[in-house]
């Protein structure tokens, strides 16, 4: 298959399947186009865990981002520098990063490297393709959604525009243990056995907020692919600005369990609803 076949087979494969103030700036213009930026979050506690906003951009022949007829890929995110868990939770994020642009018959060993061959890729496309050229954007955004004393939740949100009828939109959170670095499963938050439990109190939530009766069938007046809706491993600890009560999201994206129309569907949790199956030293407390 070549290149220019993959990359549409990707796109088409991506749609069906849809798996943070600062005190100093420097700002480097490369001679490939890439501008990258760092900044230093405020000042924090010797040994705790911290970090610091980076953006990379690479544009077609240096246009301006987000303006008529730019093609571009850009990597907002953040960066561990300091803290026990760093180097665990930076492992993740730079394998995010990777994935921005992923293609079958690529490996990358950088972010620059994956976002040259993005451009490459563009301007392949576009000069084999004359009569249907689109222009190209991939936007990833990394940052800090949660923290509290024991945990630190990061979001990944992805935007990606290869051509064709629509975007593709994707978002997915990351919970670590602050102490250790490892992220946190829902086998580390719920009693054994919880599934069966959980996943009762998914459909119970999603049909409330859809004022659906049980009996009624998810399909046709829920709007889902399926007759049932089950828990995902997309989720993320939340806590209330107000009365710092922590919580559960659960995120499923775009055409996960129904089509593009209806958007990313969020069901979202308090701790006293999910007291019942919580483990007896869950990261809810």
């Amino acid at each position: 298959m070549n290149k220019i076949l993959s990359v549409f087979v990707l796109i088409l494969c991506s749609a069906l399947l849809l798996a943070c103030g600062s005190k100093k700036t420097e700002v480097t213009q490369k001679t490939d186009s890439t501008t990258s930026k760092k900044t230093d979050e405020s000042p924090k506690t010797k040994g705790q865990l911290a970090f610091a906003n980076k953006e990379l951009v690479k544009s077609y022949k240096n246009c301006v981002p987000e303006t008529d007829s730019c093609s571009y890929i850009r990597l907002k995110y953040i960066e561990a520098s300091d803290g026990k868990a760093k180097d665990k939770i930076n492992a993740v994020i730079q394998k995010e990063l990777l994935l921005a642009y992923d293609m079958p018959d690529q490996h990358y060993n950088t972010p620059q490297e994956m976002m040259d061959v993005f451009l490459r890729d563009y301007e392949t496309t576009s000069k084999q393709m004359p009569k249907f050229r689109q222009d190209w954007a991939v936007d990833l955004n990394i940052e800090k959604f949660t923290e509290t004393d024991r945990i630190i939740c990061i979001s990944c949100d992805f935007y990606s525009f290869l051509g064709g009828a629509h975007p593709t939109g994707l978002s997915a959170y990351f919970n670590f243990d602050k102490e250790t670095g490892d992220t946190i499963s829902l086998a580390k938050i719920f009693k054994p056995g919880f599934e069966s439990r959980l996943n009762a109190l998914i459909d119970k939530k999603f049909r409330e907020i859809n004022d659906l009766q049980p009996g009624d069938n998810l399909v046709e007046k829920g709007g889902l692919f399926d007759n049932v809706i089950r828990f995902n491993y997309n989720f993320a600890i939340t806590k209330d600005s107000l009365t710092n009560e922590k919580g559960l999201l659960f995120l499923y994206n775009e055409y996960e369990i129904a089509p593009y129309a209806a958007g990313p569907i969020e069901l979202d949790f308090t701790r006293v609803e999910l007291a019942d199956i919580l483990a007896p030293d869950d990261y809810l407390k």
